[in-house]
């Protein structure tokens, strides 16, 4: 028996959705009692709001003292369309233009976010490339920048519930001496897994006034 807890972090925004899995042997000759004992096992030391039976394991009449015992203070539920009705949430969740307050982290989902810090407008902001919670092989991100100063691209890596970052500094070599604000940078990002990301970096000059160079830097970082 597999018994997957979904745990959300209240104190994250979003909240952010981790599950951990365990697997029980299951009695077959007294399923109840030892269905009991794997509940019991299972929600020691954690407030469990809702369960979901899901298998053919959990048909006939033999759930007595164990389902007792389960709907104290929870809400149960038993079927075999569980993963059916949750892709069509999740379809509805991808058409809904107000933000998903949660992001779900699973074994396909990015662990971290992916930003660049620039001014916008006057304003220093985080400009995200790749978001925690994305699914790895969907995500990406591109932007265009104007670089200012030094021969160099700032990322920042942070865990989507810490509020400390790693920065990944990507120096571009061979970059010819221009002026401040006079090189135009086109910036993707995608992932070719869920801890690793590869950055492609483009010259594209300053439209008539410099000439892109042409040269491309292509970077892979380990989240």
């Amino acid at each position: 028996m597999r018994c997957c807890a979904t745990v959300r972090d209240t104190r994250t925004v979003p909240q952010m959705v981790t599950i951990t899995e365990e697997v029980h042997a299951l009695d077959g000759i007294h399923k109840d009692e030892s269905f009991y004992k794997i509940l019991l096992d299972s929600f020691h030391g954690h407030i469990c709001s809702s369960v979901y039976l899901v298998g053919d394991g959990f048909d006939g009449d033999w759930m007595k003292m164990s389902l007792s015992y389960m709907c104290k203070g929870r809400r149960a539920f038993i079927g075999k369309n569980l993963y059916s009705k949750g892709a069509c949430y999740a379809a509805i969740v991808r058409e809904q233009k107000n933000p998903w307050p949660y992001v779900y982290m699973g074994d396909n989902e990015m662990k971290v976010n992916v930003s660049l810090k620039v001014k916008n407008r006057g304003k220093w902001e985080f400009l995200s490339l790749i978001n925690a919670g994305d699914n790895w092989y969907e995500a990406s991100g591109d932007c265009e920048v104007l670089l200012d100063g030094d021969k160099e691209i700032d990322f920042w890596l942070q865990l989507p519930h810490s509020r400390d970052a790693r920065i990944e500094k990507l120096e571009l070599s061979d970059l010819p001496e221009r002026k401040p604000k006079t090189t135009r940078l086109r910036i993707s990002a995608k992932p070719v897994s869920d801890s690793r990301v590869k950055i492609k970096i483009r010259d594209l000059g300053f439209g008539e006034i410099v000439k892109s160079s042409d040269l491309t830097w292509e970077y892979t970082m380990s989240l």
